[in-house]
C-alpha cells in the first residue's frame, strides 16, 4: 500500500505542477490511513482535498509512536545536504522493529542504510526533477514483509542511459535493460565505472535477502525477482499499456517468516 500511496502522491504533483486543477476525495477509512502516513503533511498545500485537511494531522500527534511505520520523507529538489540523516534513521527504525535476534544477520542494517543511501542518492544525482521525491518504509505483519519505496518524478533510469548511449542500446528492451541496470551495474555512464554501481548492489542486496523489486517506469512495470547469483530475466515481467507517470519510483518487498523474523541467504 505505501508504495501505491507515494506513486499516487507523486502523480499528483506532477498534474499540479503542470498547471492542472486536482481535486482529491477519499473515504473516511483511506484518508485517515494517508493522514496518518503524512500524505497530506507532504502535499501541496493548495491541493483541493474532501474531507478538509485537519488543522493537526494524526501525523503530527503521533509520530514516530507507530513501530511498524515509517511516515512519508520528503526529498526536495537541489536538498541533498537536508536530508543526509534519513538512511541512518530508516535502517535503524527497521532493525528495531525486527527486534535483535539470531535471525536478523549483522550486516542487515549496514544494508539497509545501503538500500536508502543508493535509492536516495540516485534521486538527487539522475532525476533532475523539479518535484519533491518520497521514500517511506514499512513492516506488514500480516503479510509477511517489509517494503521500502521510493518514488521521483524526474528523467527516469533508462530515459538518462538511452539519452546517453542511444545507439548502443537501441535494440536492448526496457525489461533487459533494467535487468543490465542492476546485475550489471549498466549506466549513462558505461558500466562499473563507479556510479551505477550502486544499484548493481541494490540488485545483491535483493538476492541477499530474497527480496522482489518492482520497478515503475514511464509506461512500463517490471518485476525482478531473485535468482541464485542474479536477478534472473526469466523472472521479468513487462507491463505495458500502463498509463503515464513520469520518473522511476522502486519498491523492494523483503519477505519475512510466519513468525515475523527476516528470511535471507545465509551464503551471502
Amino acid at each position: 500500500m505505501i508504495d501505491v500511496g507515494i506513486r499516487i502522491l507523486s502523480l499528483i504533483e506532477q498534474l499540479h505542477h503542470m498547471g492542472k486543477r486536482v481535486q482529491l476525495n477519499f473515504d473516511l477509512e483511506l484518508f485517515g490511513y494517508l493522514d496518518r502516513m503524512g500524505f497530506f503533511s507532504v502535499l501541496s498545500q493548495d491541493i483541493e482535498v474532501s474531507p478538509k485537511r485537519r488543522e493537526v494531522s494524526s501525523h503530527d500527534v503521533y509520530y514516530g509512536e507507530n513501530k511498524n511505520l515509517v511516515e512519508i520523507c520528503p526529498l526536495p529538489p537541489g536538498g541533498a545536504s537536508t536530508v543526509h540523516a534519513i538512511p541512518g534513521r530508516l535502517a535503524g527504525k527497521l532493525v528495531s522493529v525486527l527486534g535483535q535476534s539470531p535471525m536478523v544477520p549483522k550486516s542487515f542494517e549496514n544494508d539497509m542504510f545501503t538500500v536508502f543511501s543508493e535509492l536516495i542518492g540516485n534521486y538527487f544525482e539522475h532525476s533532475e526533477s523539479e518535484i519533491p521525491g518520497f521514500v517511506v518504509a514499512q513492516t506488514y505483519t500480516n503479510g509477511q514483509n517489509i517494503r521500502i519505496a521510493v518514488s521521483d518524478s524526474g528523467l527516469g533510469i533508462l530515459k538518462t542511459i538511452r539519452m546517453a548511449r542511444a545507439i548502443e542500446f537501441q535494440n536492448k528492451s526496457d525489461s533487459d535493460l533494467i535487468l543490465d541496470v542492476f546485475n550489471e551495474g549498466v549506466s549513462r555512464h558505461g558500466q562499473n565505472v563507479g556510479r551505477s554501481c550502486g544499484l548493481n548492489s541494490l540488485g545483491q542486496i535483493s538476492i541477499k535477502y530474497n527480496a522482489e523489486l518492482t520497478v515503475r517506469m514511464p509506461g512500463c512495470q517490471v518485476l525482478l525477482k531473485p535468482g541464485t547469483t542474479k536477478l534472473e530475466g526469466n523472472y521479468a515481467f513487462f507491463r505495458s499499456q500502463l498509463g503515464f507517470l513520469r520518473g522511476t519510483h522502486l519498491c523492494f518487498k523483503f519477505p519475512l517468516d510466519k513468525s515475523g523474523r527476516l528470511c535471507y541467504n545465509r551464503g551471502k
